[in-house]
Parts: C-alpha cells; structure tokens; sequence
C-alpha cells in the first residue's frame, strides 16, 4: 500500500510522544497523534468538560491563517450530523488556536484504497460521505478538500468527514483572487479556472475520491502540481473501464458500465452536467449497491462537445503559464507535500494570466480573419 496522505483530522492515539513545551490551558496532553498540513493532532484530557478529547493545534495564526482556523472551528462547533466529526469547543492563546474534537478510534481513507475492502464496502461509505456532503451544503457550506484524509472509518463502524479549514460559506469569501487552497488531485476544474464554486466542485471531489477507491489511482495523474492542474483543465478522465482490471479487489463486469456511467458524470469537467446535488450522488451510490444497473447507466451523459474542451484547454494554458510564472518566485514544487499542498497564485502570475488568455485569442482572431480573406479572393 502507498503512503498514505497526511492525517488532518482527529484520529485515536498512536503512542507517540508528546513533544517538549506543548501546553493548551484546560487541557492535559498525553500524546501526540498526527500532523499535517492543518496542524497537530494531540490525544488530550479536556479538564472542563472531564472527558478525552482529539486536540487540534494550529500555530501562528495571523491573517487568512487565522480567518480559516476561526471558520473552521465555528463550522466543526456548529454543523451537527452523525457523518461529520463533532467538535465540542475551540478557543485562541494569542497565536495559536485549538479545537477540541471527539477523540476517534480508526483510520482515514487513505488507507483503505489497496486494501481488502469490499466493493460493497466502498459503495457504502461512499454514500455516507455524500450524505454528509448535503448536509453541509443545506447549511451553505462548501467543503473544497474532498480527499480520502479527510474522510476518517471509525472502528465502530461510523464514516466521517474531516476538515473544513477551506470551506466556504455563502456570500463570504475567504480566499484570495489569484490563489487556491486544497489538494490539487482532487481539485474541481472550475475551482483552477477561477470562476464561480458551488456546490458541485464536492461532487466532483467525490466523484475522483470515488474513481481512486474503486480502482486504486486517480483518473488524472503527473508529477508535478501545476502539470496536474492543467491536465484536470484539458484532458478526458482516463476511462473508468480501463482501470477496473488493476482495482485492489475484483469488481464484477456486470456491474463497471454502471460504475463508470455514475462516475464520470460526477468528474465532468462543466458541473451542469455532474449530478445536480451530493444527496443524488448518494442515490446513485445505493442504487449500485442495490443492484439497479441500468437505472443508473441510464444516465449516461454523452461526451462534452468540443468547444466546451477548447474553452477550458484555452483557459488552462493561460493557467499553465501563471504557475509556471509561480515556480519562478515561490518555493520550489518539489519541496511541497503533494497531499497538502496550496497553491498561491502571485499578481505577476494574475497578469500572465491574462496575458496568455488575450494572447491566444487574438491568434483565433487572425486565423478567422484568413479563412474569410481566403474565401473572398
């Protein structure tokens, strides 16, 4: 099995220790659990409430940094549904920030892709996620980091979704024009593209976390963050079908159109064409449980018209060139972890962006200008 993403939610005690001077007033420390690209995860007594909790810590809050922890804290405080993991309180000591979670027993997805667990299994936590997902979008919240770290199997038999540092509520923004916070695997085109996110960009998070835990690899796959993006932009999602025969464990040959057929349309690049809500991703996933094949093959949609594939290849070049703009002045990509990396997007790239957007279309220009000049002589 690959190594799995770093852990950014709550998780039950690994019996690592706690290092040296970590101390949060109210509560006594007693291990450390994870850490990622979010914060520290430590299992800890709360001394208020009187019971174990999961610790997360988040240190050097100032900014957008601590904007996102507030929201998350308040979110994880608020929403209230047995697929998302509760939170009981949360509070600040100056720089740092802490949120008090149920303490779980388990793992995170991540772990499960190249295992033994049944396609049965897979379909079924899969609907659970997407039950949660609805919830949380009845609410106006858009999750934007659908990916199998965030998604946490409790040995008690629970599904529960993770981290909400970078959702969105409605009509407040949170994260700058010209940058985008999330995992890049699983990042919905039109979330790259800079344009309007809605609710579907978690469907389709879900659609890709979905393709990767029935097959074991993603439908869009390169080395490097930015490469990644713009393939996500411009080119098809390798074929559902193509990728059953690798899959960690046997799926039936019945059962792949309809597998396929629900979700492809979920990974579609315009998100008019994905189902129109998580709760309708969900049914999709119990029907295929159920066995109701063609109900859902039924849906296949036909393949998106190629003017709608130049539209996003046109912008996703002008993309391409706003990280590689980027790498000229921000950290190298290499030094990134690929499950947690954020991508900031620079005002030299903005204008790049632009640039190579006018660029293209004045050369579409010239050639129409021809063909008409060629047909008048």
């Amino acid at each position: 099995m690959g190594s799995p993403e770093a852990p950014s939610g709550p998780t039950a005690p690994s019996g690592k220790p706690t290092p040296e001077g970590v101390e949060v007033e109210g509560f006594a420390i007693e291990r450390l659990v994870g850490s990622g690209g979010s914060g520290t995860v430590y299992a800890a007594r709360d001394e208020v409430l009187e019971i174990n909790v999961a610790l997360k810590v988040v240190q050097g809050l100032e900014g957008t940094h601590l904007s996102r922890f507030e929201r998350e804290a308040e979110l994880h405080t608020q929403l209230d549904h047995p697929g998302i993991v509760r939170a009981y309180r949360w509070g600040r000591e100056g720089a740092k920030g802490w949120i008090a979670f149920e303490l779980l027993d388990g793992a995170d997805l991540s772990r499960y892709v190249r295992t033994e667990l049944s396609v049965e299994h897979r379909l079924g936590l899969l609907a659970q996620v997407a039950r949660a997902l609805h919830y949380g979008h009845e609410q106006g919240v858009i999750h934007r980091d659908i990916k199998p770290a965030n998604i946490f199997l409790a040995s008690d038999g629970r599904v529960l979704l993770l981290d909400f540092g970078v959702a969105k509520l409605p009509d407040k923004p949170l994260t700058a024009t010209g940058r985008l916070v999330g995992t890049p695997a699983y990042m919905a085109p039109e979330y790259i593209l800079e344009t309007p996110v809605d609710h579907r960009a978690d469907v389709f998070g879900l659609g890709v976390v979905a393709f990767q835990l029935l097959t074991g690899s993603r439908p869009w796959v390169a080395n490097e963050a930015h490469t990644l993006l713009v393939r996500i932009c411009t080119t098809p999602a390798a074929r559902f079908e193509d990728r059953v025969d690798a899959a960690p464990v046997p799926i039936s040959p019945e059962v792949v159109p309809a597998m396929a057929a629900v979700i492809h349309r979920a990974i579609s690049h315009d998100p008019k064409r994905r189902q129109a809500s998580a709760a309708e991703l969900a049914n999709d996933f119990e029907t295929l449980l159920s066995g109701g094949f063609d109900d859902v093959t039924a849906t296949r949609q036909r393949p998106e018209t190629a003017a709608a594939d130049r539209l996003a290849w046109a912008r996703a070049r002008a993309a391409r060139i706003q990280a590689e703009a980027q790498r000229a002045t921000d950290i190298p990509d290499s030094t990134r972890s690929d499950a947690t990396r954020a991508m900031e997007l620079t005002a030299t790239s903005n204008r790049a962006f632009w640039m190579g957007l006018v660029g293209l279309l004045a050369g579409a220009v010239v050639v129409l200008l021809v063909i008409v000049l060629a047909g008048l002589m």
